[in-house]
């Protein structure tokens, strides 16, 4: 921690990368997009960047001086790599909290272990997310021990969570291209032709949890017998699903 005086008041401000917990980075996403400033030119955005680093009221960051303000921040270290690539978690385990875990593998991932991670993500309840894409390693001795709960996103760092998150997004986009059923521009010259289904566009716009819905026709036991399967083969019938719809769609032409 970098300690601050300032009116006689100190302050500790983060300055290694593993102090930069979730609630802080994306608060600085937020002041990112609200400037639309993701070069961090703005002097305004540098004192709303260095009023939450201080956890204090802007009005307070109001009062130092910009030239100050901007040598903090254009030398601090968690804007000097934020849009660069960090892999800081390359390792197959972590802690929490003295608790270690590993990171989820997608070898086996169901369609309703897929589809939860990308509802969530949809609707930016990032602590499900995590929860999802994190699993606690059980212990070959003393099994009477149980681990401790996941608690709060809040508390882990946010490159970790952002390495997590990136992890799933990659998996996503090599399933609907590996089973081309990725959504794609068309060229202006193309722009009323028939190469979309529904298929791929309510993926795209909705997640598969609405594809499930309308594939199982809304019976309860045909859409659990789909959330059990692994997700490549939803992916695989979909697939075939999607390229029968092409051909109709030409036939109907």
């Amino acid at each position: 921690m970098l300690k601050v005086k300032f009116k006689d008041k100190k302050y500790s401000i983060p300055d290694k990368l593993h102090e930069l917990n979730w609630q802080m980075g994306k608060a600085f996403d937020n002041i990112y997009e609200e400037f639309d400033d993701e070069n961090i030119t703005n002097i305004e955005t540098k004192k709303w960047l260095l009023a939450t680093l201080m956890k204090c009221d802007y009005d307070l960051v109001n009062q130092i001086s910009s030239t100050d303000i901007s040598t903090i921040i254009d030398n601090h270290i968690f804007f000097d790599l934020k849009d660069k690539t960090i892999f800081l978690y390359k390792n197959k385990n972590i802690r929490i909290k003295n608790k270690l875990y590993k990171l989820k593998t997608f070898d086996n991932i169901t369609v309703e272990e897929f589809s939860d991670i990308e509802f969530f993500l949809q609707n930016n309840d990032y602590d499900n997310v995590i929860k999802l894409l994190i699993q606690p390693i059980k212990s070959n001795f003393l099994k009477r021990i149980k681990y401790v709960n996941y608690q709060s996103i809040n508390h882990l760092n946010y490159y970790f969570c952002k390495y997590l998150i990136n992890n799933f997004l990659i998996f996503k986009q090599k399933l609907l291209s590996d089973y081309q059923l990725l959504v794609t521009p068309l060229p202006d010259d193309q722009v009323d032709a028939e190469t979309h289904t529904s298929t791929t566009n309510d993926l795209e716009q909705y997640g598969l949890y609405h594809i499930i819905l309308n594939y199982s026709n809304d019976e309860y036991f045909t859409l659990k017998s789909w959330m059990n399967e692994d997700v490549r083969s939803f992916f695989k019938y979909l697939s075939y699903m999607n390229k029968k719809q092409i051909i109709l769609n030409q036939q109907n032409i």
